[in-house]
């Protein structure tokens, strides 16, 4: 069984829920961190593979996962903001499916539409028998991930460092995002969206009447680094809103 964690930071009377992005936990974004920390109370998730959590034994849909994550959000007392990062946008939206909730919600880098993939890479994750054998091999996952890190970085050099999370905890998540479903306008008249301007998702993000949208100058995907401030300040507006 998965099993998913929450690492407290801080205090205050309004409770950040960060949903990580793709290989990268809010601890990845250290300065960040400490400037939400010393105003609210942050909650880092923290899934199957991430920092600390060990991996998961099994392969787990983003669903399996919002279950656990929906258990742990009825202790938290006061107000909540979820706040997503990236993949985190979809481990939100999945949550809000099956446990629809009137959070405030802040998408940071949001992915828009679903994730295509090859027919063969469809098969694979069709077949059960075949995609866990794949799973154990450490050559395979480092193939799926590396490839799409490169994708997603669009730099032919980037290679996957473990920085706070596993390989397989890696290659997991990056399943699961491929395998969930996009509810993106559900979403643009309610939440917050923020983007570098870099960002490619940007671009289709515009294709969208989006209500509340802030656009990083001189940013790309991880339009948090070397923004920490300006982002704080869009999170605060909003919150206060």
């Amino acid at each position: 069984m998965s099993k998913i964690v929450f690492k407290k930071y801080g205090s205050g009377s309004t409770a950040l829920i960060a949903f990580p992005g793709w290989i990268h936990p809010i601890e990845n974004e250290n300065k960040f961190l400490k400037l939400l920390s010393q105003k609210y109370i942050v909650y880092s998730i923290h899934l199957p593979g991430y920092l600390d959590n060990k991996n998961s034994e099994s392969f787990y849909n983003f669903s399996h996962y919002c279950n656990e994550i929906h258990r742990e959000l009825k202790k938290i007392n006061g107000e909540q903001v979820l706040v997503g990062f990236s993949m985190g946008c979809r481990l939100i939206m999945e949550l809000e499916k099956l446990y629809p909730n009137d959070f405030k919600k802040i998408f940071v880098g949001s992915p828009v539409s679903s994730y295509k993939i090859s027919l063969w890479a469809k098969v694979l994750l069709l077949n059960s028998s075949i995609f866990s054998l794949l799973r154990k091999s450490k050559t395979f996952k480092n193939l799926v991930v590396n490839k799409a890190l490169k994708t997603i970085t669009n730099d032919r050099k980037a290679v996957f460092n473990g920085e706070n999370v596993t390989l397989t905890g890696a290659f997991d998540s990056l399943i699961g995002l491929i395998k969930s479903e996009s509810y993106f306008e559900e979403y643009i008249y309610s939440t917050s969206f923020i983007y570098g301007k870099k960002d490619h998702y940007l671009q289709e993000a515009k294709n969208f009447n989006i209500k509340n949208l802030k656009v990083i100058k001189n940013a790309g995907h991880n339009c948090v680094r070397d923004n920490e401030v300006k982002v704080m300040g869009i999170i605060d507006s909003f919150i206060k809103n």
